[in-house]
């Protein structure tokens, strides 16, 4: 029985690995209702801390802590895009909250653009596409296209940032997790993807075996309804990402020792990610 917060956050994410039959990409809300993080109210959670350059986006240092987490306001993509395009903010923002976002908007559009510069990660932005339901109907009703925002990218850069930052944790203490790793894409695959582009869009690919040839023909894209089918096109023609009981090259992040942390309700490595390090931290077998 757990006896402190903290010890009921783990024993609760414990509980989840043990669910059967669970295929779904989120557990039941009954269930990530107790072990979600709440507004107002003190959660246990498992942190990473960062310490950023604010000049140029550069990670100085980080640590990994459990804490207790109180989320003062939960926000929504929406909202956060709005503030970013025209200033515009829900009248409950304060000032001071106004300037934080508006500083932690900055940090990691410099965050990504170093990641660009060192990793050299590969930039394919597709649009999601959803089906839309009419759940009382029992029928279709549409089909929208989710484009990733800039509100989106914030996010996304922390949460790269604390997967990595996990992955080189497991690595440097010793403890066995699973890795998210990427190969290289196989030559006759990328052959055949040049062969179509020349062949069906005219266009020129230079020899995709060189990342940096890869880099420069996705820049060169120019925005319209061709620009997502190549996309998807190249994507296809990659290898599938897998876990790994091993660090390797993630070939699309351009990252080495990256693991998934930040997902435990959700996906099961990151799970088992947490067990790990919990374990760890407990002295206990890992």
């Amino acid at each position: 029985t757990p006896k402190s917060p903290l010890d009921k956050g783990a024993y609760l994410r414990s509980f989840t690995a043990y669910l059967p039959g669970r295929t779904l990409p989120m557990l039941p809300k009954s269930l990530t209702a107790l072990i979600s993080l709440h507004e107002n109210a003190d959660c246990p959670a498992h942190s990473v801390i960062f310490q950023i350059e604010r000049a140029t986006g550069k990670i100085v240092e980080y640590r990994r802590c459990h804490t207790l987490v109180r989320i003062a306001k939960r926000l929504d993509y929406g909202t956060v895009q709005r503030f970013i395009d025209t200033g515009e903010a829900p009248a409950d923002w304060s000032a001071p909250f106004r300037s934080k976002m508006k500083m932690l908007t900055q940090i990691t559009q410099k965050m990504r653009q170093i990641r660009l510069k060192e990793d050299r990660f590969l930039d394919l932005a597709l649009p999601e596409i959803r089906v839309l339901c009419d759940e009382n109907a029992d029928k279709v009703s549409g089909v929208a296209a989710k484009i990733q925002r800039e509100s989106e990218f914030v996010v996304e850069e922390c949460m790269l940032a604390a997967n990595s930052a996990i992955g080189q944790d497991l690595r440097k203490i010793g403890v066995a997790g699973l890795y998210r790793i990427h190969q290289e894409p196989e030559p006759d695959k990328l052959d055949e993807f040049m062969g179509l582009m020349a062949d069906h869009f005219a266009l020129s690919t230079g020899d995709l075996s060189h990342r940096e040839n890869c880099l420069k023909f996705i820049a060169s894209l120019p925005e319209g309804p061709r620009k997502p089918l190549i996309l998807n096109m190249f994507l296809r023609a990659l290898p599938r990402a897998m876990y790994a009981e091993k660090p390797a090259l993630h070939y699309g992040l351009g990252k080495i020792n990256y693991c998934h942390f930040t997902s435990p309700i959700r996906r099961y490595p990151d799970l088992v990610v947490h067990q790990q390090l919990w374990n760890y931290d407990l002295k206990q077998r890992t």
